[in-house]
């Protein structure tokens, strides 16, 4: 097994167990403001005295299951409506695919901005604003192929023998779009991954969070950060952390993609 595999399962694993039965170490204050790391802080404190491992851990849970979420709703979305279009066509299709452009033709990161200040640094919001923008590219790849299966004779005899429409997209069109699900699925999720990361960065993600993007703002925000040694253990522990995670996703999706 690869390294990145080795690595992605047991972040995934790790961060998600922490986040869920972890308790409250990331937001408690356990040792001086600061502190360099040691065997008591492995990656030091924060200026607050906040064990930084402890955020690094639940910062990875929070951001995975935002990945997960966000990229299970766009890709759930994005299938429906791709599968839709291809299979019906028509006026519905000109409108559907009308619609993906314009939201794939908007500025992504001005248009995330935009609604993520609308609608509030909410974890849920998040998910929505996340979901929204990202379901065309699974809509336009799902119609492709849905166009080109739907030529296939047994849809043709299915359609003529009256197999309600649900029977006809469960039994012949899911199974052999599962690959193409699974990859989508996983590009969303590192997709979502980064650009929560960025609002975070900018100041526009859940303030009470303790995401690699907030981590990395707080850490930015804390004056003259190149100027002192803290940056060493406070600003690139999670950008590590990130590029890996992001790292080991994109490559396993080129793999499931060869």
């Amino acid at each position: 097994m690869k390294s990145y595999k080795i690595y992605l399962a047991i972040i995934i694993i790790a961060f998600a167990v922490y986040t869920l039965f972890g308790g409250t170490a990331h937001q408690a204050v356990s040792g001086a403001s600061l502190e360099s790391p040691s065997l008591t802080h492995p990656l030091g404190t924060d200026d607050l005295g906040i064990d930084i491992l402890a955020q690094l851990i639940h910062g990875g849970g929070y951001s995975i299951f935002l990945g997960i979420f966000s990229a299970g709703s766009a890709t759930f979305i994005g299938s429906i409506i791709g599968i839709i279009s291809g299979y019906i066509g028509g006026k519905i299709d000109h409108f559907l695919m009308a619609v993906c452009d314009i939201i794939t033709g908007m500025p992504q990161m001005i248009l995330l901005i935009l609604l993520g200040a609308f609608l509030g640094a909410s974890y849920l919001s998040m998910i929505i604003v996340l979901a929204m923008l990202s379901w065309p590219q699974t809509a336009r790849t799902i119609r492709a192929r849905v166009l080109f299966i739907k030529e296939h004779d047994y849809i043709r005899y299915s359609k003529q023998m009256g197999t309600p429409l649900y029977a006809i997209i469960t039994r012949h069109f899911l199974p052999p779009l599962k690959p193409l699900l699974t990859l989508a699925f996983i590009k969303m999720m590192s997709r979502s991954i980064m650009m929560e990361a960025s609002l975070a960065y900018l100041g526009l993600g859940d303030p009470t969070s303790k995401s690699w993007g907030m981590m990395l703002n707080k850490a930015m925000a804390f004056p003259g950060i190149y100027f002192t040694p803290y940056w060493k253990w406070w600003l690139t522990a999670p950008l590590i952390a990130l590029v890996c995670l992001i790292l080991s996703l994109m490559l396993l999706s080129k793999e499931i993609e060869v």
